[in-house]
């Protein structure tokens, strides 16, 4: 039994797989490329993981403890395939970081191009798990970017050595193409490919082309035609018809045709026959691609939005042309009785101009505002002493009543001044009481 005294040297580390082995739950594994855990782990000649939140320990009496206490039977993820004792969890890695980063460190013992470990976040990992009554047992999973612009389905894929050679690698890229078709679009693993990579999926390309040529024919045989059914792109369904052979030029017309070959579908047929490994079963997925749901809900919006449009009663159409010159006319001449007015008596002018006044005024900064209304009370002290010199006699007649109403006026400008101290108080009064004096020299005049 390893202990934590059981520890490489500097050396050992540069030059040899450290941890040399890991005690992954009943399984203990030789590794078979170095992985950038920390260094007072990655120094242990073996390392203990546990099986269902992947923590890993410096000792097995550690990793006893952990087991009574772990809360984990599965991964921390959300299920969306569930078919004869296998399961598969969609897990973000955004949500759940800690579980994505021991499993891409678990990974790299095992995967020589493996450079992802910490930077999770932009990743969706599918889990696959063998379930029993202790829990879900990983077995394998693939990874995937969630907004790819190269529409990869598959970033990173890996069984673990005590599952392969059973199937359990087929399982997982049939299912990423599963996934591809459910999304409506042709899928393709990201490249450059490993060396088993690329034997894991030229097997697979091979064993899908022969299928549907043994179902379908050579009636409808076609690149497209495949690439729809399958979800695999075109581009990887022409390499590996080059491949099998059955791709031939015209030498009239200078095409491209598909030719079956009638020995390979047969072996193919004799070799399914015989395998025992998993079958995936598309109806057990219950999964909804991303965006999907935007679209359903935009989409009801539209009609709800036709339904309350629909309930409002159509008016009946008019004709554009005299309706336009009637509006024309009637605001001409709403224009000329206004200008008659003004020209007759320009002192009133209409409350209206007044109130759009008083907001022009007020878009202006309280300095701004001051500094025109004194400009304009001095003119108006101007106009207003060429007035008393016109009519001295009769602004000597103001009666009792005019001067309580000018002390109305007076109140009511204190009242305006005493909301803004920075406003001149003696400026805003006289140009009332001017306009105030204009009016009942009006009526005296009357």
């Amino acid at each position: 039994m390893a202990q934590m005294g059981d520890m490489a040297t500097e050396e050992d580390l540069l030059t040899k797989r450290c941890p040399a082995r890991i005690q992954f739950a009943q399984y203990d594994i030789v590794t078979w490329y170095s992985s950038p855990y920390p260094v007072e782990y990655a120094r242990l000649n073996k390392l203990y993981l546990c099986e269902f939140c992947l923590k890993y320990m410096k000792s097995n009496k550690v990793a006893q403890r952990h087991r009574t206490q772990c809360k984990y039977f599965h991964p921390p993820g959300k299920e969306i395939y569930r078919h004869e004792g296998l399961s598969v969890f969609e897990v973000d890695g955004n949500e759940a970081k800690f579980y994505c980063q021991n499993l891409c460190l678990l990974v790299k013992l095992f995967l020589d191009h493996k450079t992802l470990y910490y930077d999770v976040e932009p990743f969706l990992f599918y889990v696959l798990t063998k379930n029993d009554e202790t829990g879900c047992h990983l077995v394998g999973y693939f990874s995937k970017e969630k907004a790819c612009q190269q529409r990869y389905n598959v970033s990173c894929i890996m069984t673990l050595p005590q599952y392969q050679r059973t199937g359990y690698g087929r399982f997982l890229i049939d299912f990423s193409y599963l996934l591809s078709r459910k999304e409506g679009q042709h899928g393709s693993p990201e490249k450059p490919l490993s060396d088993l990579g690329r034997v894991s999926y030229f097997a697979y390309w091979k064993s899908v082309v022969l299928e549907y040529m043994s179902n379908f024919g050579s009636s409808t045989l076609s690149v497209i035609t495949i690439a729809d059914s399958t979800g695999m792109s075109p581009h990887d369904i022409a390499s590996t018809l080059q491949r099998l052979g059955m791709l031939e030029r015209d030498p009239k017309t200078r095409k491209w045709k598909i030719h079956s070959r009638k020995d390979l579908i047969d072996e193919h047929k004799a070799k399914e026959a015989k395998s025992s490994r998993p079958r995936l079963c598309d109806e057990a997925l219950k999964w909804t691609p991303l965006g999907i749901s935007v679209v359903e809900e935009e989409n009801y919006d539209d009609e709800d939005e036709k339904k309350d449009l629909s309930d409002v009663p159509e008016e009946p159409e008019k004709n554009d042309d005299s309706d336009g010159k009637k509006k024309t006319l009637s605001v001409l001449e709403q224009l000329k009785e206004q200008d008659s007015a003004q020209s007759s008596n320009p002192d009133q002018t209409p409350n209206i101009n007044r109130k759009k006044r008083k907001r022009r005024t007020r878009d202006y900064d309280w300095n701004t505002k001051k500094s025109k209304t004194r400009k304009t009370t001095s003119e108006s002290e101007d106009d207003r002493n060429g007035s008393r010199k016109s009519s001295a006699t009769s602004s000597s007649k103001i009666t009792d009543d005019e001067s309580e109403s000018r002390d109305t006026f007076n109140a009511f400008d204190d009242d305006s001044n005493s909301r803004d101290p920075s406003f001149a108080s003696s400026n805003l009064p006289r140009r009332r009481l001017s306009r105030r004096s204009k009016d009942l020299q009006a009526e005296d005049s009357d």
